[in-house]
């Protein structure tokens, strides 16, 4: 990955099949079947059906690679870099788990790459939640929820500067 922040599908899925290497029989490989979650209110959700995983997982990949090429070209201030870098993020993590490409650890690779594009203007891990009272992975999930019922990656950008806030105040 370049420093721009931007990524490709390929990348990802060896990341992937790295991060969940003997955890699943088919990491790093994008999911052939129907897969749901249950919400906090019983219903289930599905995910992006398997037969349009792929092609939507390389319009997210090259819609955030859009995103980082406009804050990587723009003129901008220290300050709407930093808060044009989390909005990607967020979105970037709210699409890759709304698309689901892979069979299992969806979450966890979001994680990842929303940390990772956040990298670009902070040299500090950042995570959207904590094991603490103020933050927690349910508050998480709700915000996830709402994000994906909304279309508006607002709660998880908010979830992400509390994360920056932490990694700065623990350094």
């Amino acid at each position: 990955m370049e420093e721009t922040g931007m990524i490709t599908v390929q990348q990802i899925c060896v990341i992937h099949r790295v991060l969940m290497d003997g955890l699943h029989d088919n990491a790093g490989e994008i999911r052939t079947t129907v897969t749901y979650t249950i919400r906090p209110d019983g219903e289930k959700y599905y995910y992006t059906p398997p037969e349009r995983v792929e092609d939507r997982l390389y319009t997210v990949v090259d819609r955030h690679n859009e995103h980082m090429e406009e804050i990587h070209n723009l003129n901008l201030s220290r300050k709407e870099k930093v808060v044009m870098t989390v909005k990607a993020a967020a979105w970037l993590l709210l699409n890759f788990v709304d698309t689901h490409p892979f069979s299992d650890g969806n979450g966890r690779m979001s994680r990842l790459l929303a940390g990772y594009t956040i990298m670009i203007v902070n040299p500090f891990p950042v995570q959207p939640y904590h094991n603490n009272e103020e933050t927690c992975r349910s508050d998480y999930i709700s915000a996830i929820v709402h994000c994906s019922e909304n279309q508006c990656p607002s709660r998880i950008a908010a979830l992400l500067v509390d994360g920056l806030y932490t990694s700065w105040s623990l350094a």
